[in-house]
């Protein structure tokens, strides 16, 4: 009897870099059996690895066993410099040097599950893909390099996969276009780290995320080019993603509403806000 392909898939999970975001965003842990649950979809689950400093998440292992991870344990490095403590692990090292060896070593696996939103795995993501390779990212999203979700076939949220295996959908409005994630994620980022989006600071931020931003490389939707970034942004607020608010010759970006895995949540429309006077390119 014929039997149908199967895609073999072997997951990558930075334990900490899912955790630790998790947590920052006031969450339990990673929910392991979901987790499984979710990429078996894809095809048979062959190899899940987990890598972490063990030692010091010793509740977690045998809840992660039992969904059929097999924990690697990564030492973690301390170091004092000027009175600074630094704590490190090689966890990104050991996920690339094992990945790559399975892509070599086991051909019949067809398909890379990478549990992480960190940018040191664009490498890893490159090289699997130049193999032919399939490559799934599942993290959190404001967690997430915004480089790393577009350098992979495929992006879910951790929000979103849940979502998904409880049978319900975001009720929100997906994102016009993604581009403008970036922008929202660069706008928070400032304002987290207690800097004003000005227009100038908010430019910076989406270079440095997104290794150079041009807006001349993206469209809007009639398919005419943005000129200068004030025209991207004058977009954003006509999408009603954004408020620009004028103080002298200095403008302020801020979001509407806020954004959640891609998705807009309580935005309002530019009419709801007096105009801010600006060059439209």
């Amino acid at each position: 009897m014929h039997q149908p392909n199967v895609n073999d898939i072997a997951l990558f999970f930075d334990f900490e870099n899912i955790s630790i975001s998790l947590r920052k965003q006031g969450q339990s842990g990673p929910n392991f059996k979901k987790i499984m649950t979710w990429f078996s979809q894809f095809g048979r689950v062959v190899l899940a690895r987990a890598y972490a400093d063990w030692t010091t998440h010793k509740t977690f292992l045998m809840p992660l066993q039992a969904n059929d991870f097999d924990p690697v344990f990564v030492t973690t490095h301390t170091s004092n410099h000027n009175g600074n403590t630094a704590v490190k692990n090689a966890v990104d090292m050991q996920i690339a040097v094992e990945a790559t060896a399975v892509s070599y070593n086991r051909p019949n696996i067809t398909t890379f599950g990478l549990l992480t939103g960190d940018k040191d795995y664009l490498p890893l993501v490159q090289h699997l893909r130049s193999k032919g390779k399939k490559v799934i990212v599942l993290a959190v999203q404001d967690c997430t390099s915004i480089l790393l979700k577009r350098a992979v076939d495929s992006f879910v949220s951790y929000r979103e996969m849940l979502a998904q295996l409880d049978g319900n959908s975001l009720q929100t409005i997906h994102l016009p276009d993604p581009i403008f994630e970036a922008l929202l994620q660069a706008i928070k980022e400032l304002e987290t780290g207690g800097k004003p989006p000005l227009l100038a600071s908010t430019k910076n931020r989406m270079d440095a995320n997104m290794g150079g931003f041009n807006p001349k490389a993206h469209k809007r939707a009639d398919g005419s080019h943005y000129g200068r970034f004030i025209s991207f942004v004058k977009e954003a607020q006509r999408l009603g993603l954004v408020h620009i608010t004028k103080s002298g010759d200095t403008y302020t970006v801020k979001p509407t509403g806020t954004v959640q895995d891609g998705y807009l949540n309580g935005f309002r429309p530019a009419s709801d806000f007096p105009s801010a006077e600006m060059p439209l390119n």
